[in-house]
């Protein structure tokens, strides 16, 4: 077991907002009654190419047909990736503009000094590992999966991803569900992304995690599960269920110990969303009270099956946006 050297970066385990997202996919409801994942943020850049024109309380405004999916059919918003980007904060490469020395290992040293007191910190260099992995299966299957594994570290060959993945899995097992634990998400940071140790002033280890995205599959290609770790933050869990028309029926993502959302769908004999139900439960830290609300939202369709209403209940009242499309 990797022992529990106390990397100076990682003296600040959570650096980001307790809210920021691992996982790499919004969801949202498409206007054909589908339920989607967004991979990204729509490009906000004023033009209105697919007109779409929304009513709330008798009063109309012009809108683009992106802005409509994203504004107003998101249920979870695509990860604004710019935090969990590679980073001169990351284990595997720590960036720092004070002097430093390079020496004969992928291992490299930074000293501050404060009068006669002098802080050695040992880092790797040049060592960041990037992995986008092609997990399509090889068969005949028309539905192509959608995302592929990413993973970024030092030191990741075949056999340390798989203990890597071992060690998640089990973590997940036994922490999923279950109240915010600092002790179990500290351990599980210093084991995967911590230094061993330093003998005769160079650092020590096996391997080094920056961040892992990891997809899984049914025997249909569809998603099913994805798991994602990053350094600085709670391990991330998205499940999805189908039912036996292949219709994406539910959708969790817990942040394990931290907060949970969790979406049911109800569908039409056409295949098209017509109820959905979001249950979201919260606690800011390890001691604090879980907070849980709940929304509920309804779709009606065109004779064409173009979505032309979306209604959010709202303390006891049903508020409808009425939806006119006129794309191009």
């Amino acid at each position: 077991m990797k022992k529990l050297f106390i990397l100076l970066s990682l003296s600040i385990i959570i650096i980001t907002d307790g809210v920021a997202q691992i996982n790499q996919l919004g969801l949202y409801v498409d206007i054909n009654g589908k339920v989607k994942f967004w991979e990204s943020k729509p490009n906000r850049n004023g033009n209105i190419d697919d007109t779409v024109y929304i009513t709330y309380k008798g009063v109309t405004h012009k809108d683009d047909l992106r802005n409509l999916k994203y504004d107003y059919l998101t249920l979870l918003e695509a990860p604004d990736v710019g935090w969990s980007d590679p980073s001169n904060a990351d284990p595997s490469r720590i960036n720092d503009t004070s002097r430093y020395e390079s020496l004969k290992s992928p291992v490299a040293f930074t000293s501050f000094s404060n009068g006669n007191n002098t802080t050695t910190v040992y880092y790797a260099v040049q060592q960041d590992f990037s992995l986008k992995m092609d997990t399509s299966f090889k068969n005949k299957s028309k539905n192509k999966r959608l995302f592929s594994d990413e993973i970024r570290g030092v030191g990741l060959t075949d056999s340390v991803l798989s203990l890597v993945k071992s060690k998640l899995k089990d973590y997940i097992h036994r922490n999923y569900g279950k109240p915010w634990s600092d002790e179990n998400i500290e351990r599980l940071h210093h084991e995967l992304s911590s230094y061993d140790t330093v003998i005769d002033g160079i650092a020590k280890f096996d391997y080094l995690v920056d961040f892992i995205n990891t997809y899984e599959y049914d025997n249909n290609n569809r998603l099913t599960r994805v798991v994602g770790y990053h350094w600085s933050q709670p391990v991330e869990v998205d499940s999805i269920k189908y039912d036996k028309a292949g219709n994406l029926i539910y959708f969790s993502r817990e942040q394990l110990g931290m907060r949970r959302s969790e979406y049911i769908f109800r569908y039409n004999k056409f295949g098209r969303v017509i109820n959905a139900t979001e249950c979201y439960k919260y606690a800011v830290s390890e001691n604090a009270n879980e907070i849980t609300y709940y929304k509920k939202m309804k779709f009606t369709y065109n004779n064409t099956g173009i979505m032309n209403s979306k209604a959010d209940l709202l303390e006891g009242n049903w508020n409808t946006y009425f939806i006119e499309i006129k794309k191009k």
